[in-house]
């Protein structure tokens, strides 16, 4: 961003802070370490981060790109504390794709606990696989999908210009269209709702009431489609 004095430099904060409580409000952040204060200051500290980084030449808004920042600088102190992790992620998965194979061998739905009984799953594993799920939604997709524990995310990787040259440019086209391939094989409503919480922003209750279910639906929809999501672009990690 163009250089600035500390005044205009702090006006600016100022003026985004809404968006840092409206970012920390969406995130799932129970059974942790922190609290609510906690974590807006470290929404703070990303978008100060974001005002050093932006540009403008990218045709980016700077509220999409702050926000992008702010939720990433919060999921890496979630992660780094042991919020969520590479192993409970690679869990999760195994545990969907235990759950897709089960249900097609017994062509019907399985529940949860048919799978933990399947699986012969102790209680402290059942307790990992759910703490994993209600940590999803404070994650980003660049964690989720690719194990990325820095805080750079998905969009800035497929819209940054610092290339290294024609083999940087070839691996990005390639992510994008892997990306966009893994999208489309989704089912329209869990495109959908990839949609309405990851680029309108709205909360699971607010999608809930879209999609016409209930919220805890909501969840294990968005729980589906991003393991599914992470399975097809497993190549990428």
């Amino acid at each position: 961003m163009e250089a600035m004095n500390d005044l205009q430099r702090q006006q600016l904060i100022l003026s985004h802070l809404p968006l840092v409580h409206r970012t920390v409000s969406k995130m799932h952040y129970k059974g942790t370490a922190f609290e609510r204060e906690d974590l807006i200051q470290v929404g703070v500290i990303g978008l100060m981060d974001a005002i050093d980084r932006f540009q403008p030449q990218l045709g980016v808004p700077f509220d999409y790109y702050a926000g992008i920042r702010i939720r990433g600088t919060i999921t890496d102190t979630l992660r780094k504390a042991g919020h969520l992790s590479k192993e409970k992620l690679a869990a999760l998965s195994l545990f969907y794709r235990e759950k897709a194979a089960l249900e097609q061998q017994l062509m019907r739905s399985v529940t949860d606990d048919e799978l933990f009984d399947h699986l012969e799953m102790t209680q402290k594993e059942q307790r990992g696989i759910f703490q994993t799920m209600a940590a999803l939604p404070s994650a980003s997709l660049e964690e989720i999908l690719f194990d990325d524990a820095s805080s750079s995310s998905l969009q800035e990787r497929l819209v940054s210009e610092d290339t290294d040259g024609p083999e940087e440019a070839v691996m990005k086209e390639a992510l994008s269209g892997a990306l966009k391939s893994a999208l489309t094989a989704l089912e329209e409503r869990d495109q959908l709702l990839l949609q309405l919480y990851y680029v309108e922003g709205l909360a699971f209750k607010e999608i809930a009431a879209v999609l016409e279910v209930s919220v805890p639906r909501v969840s294990q929809l968005h729980t589906r489609a991003l393991m599914a999501l992470r399975a097809a672009l497993d190549g990428w990690r």
